[in-house]
């Protein structure tokens, strides 16, 4: 199994965050573009296996998430990614509001340019 799923590992590592965190989000293979077919059906599969044993997924992940769309895509950003910003929590404010583009910036040092186009 472990040589089997090697090029998903790979392919997950390098644009998703890695296959651990890749699998805890609330993804859609659809939208892994130049993932090999046979990689995608293994991913749905497990989905399917996720729902039919009530598995907790984690709607709030950010990151590969299929209910959150820029451009009609999920979501990766690495170096938000490698600086913590995980989920929904992670662009709150402490009263539970979205973090203005210059808070976020400020407090997290990620310049993301996506940003300036998402009307809060």
């Amino acid at each position: 199994m472990i040589v089997v799923m090697y090029p998903l590992q790979e392919q997950g590592r390098q644009k998703m965050g890695g296959l651990n965190f890749l699998l805890r989000c609330n993804y859609d293979a659809m939208f892994f573009n130049g993932l090999p077919i046979f990689y995608k059906r293994i991913l749905d599969n497990f989905n399917e296996l996720k729902t039919l044993y009530n598995y907790y997924q984690k709607q709030d992940i950010v990151f590969n998430n299929k209910e959150i769309l820029v451009g009609g895509k999920p979501i990766f950003i690495s170096e938000g990614f490698k600086k913590g910003i995980i989920s929904v929590k992670d662009l709150l404010t402490e009263n539970g509001n979205f973090l203005i583009f210059q808070e976020f910036s400020f407090y997290t040092h990620v310049k993301l340019i996506f940003f300036s186009i998402i009307k809060w």
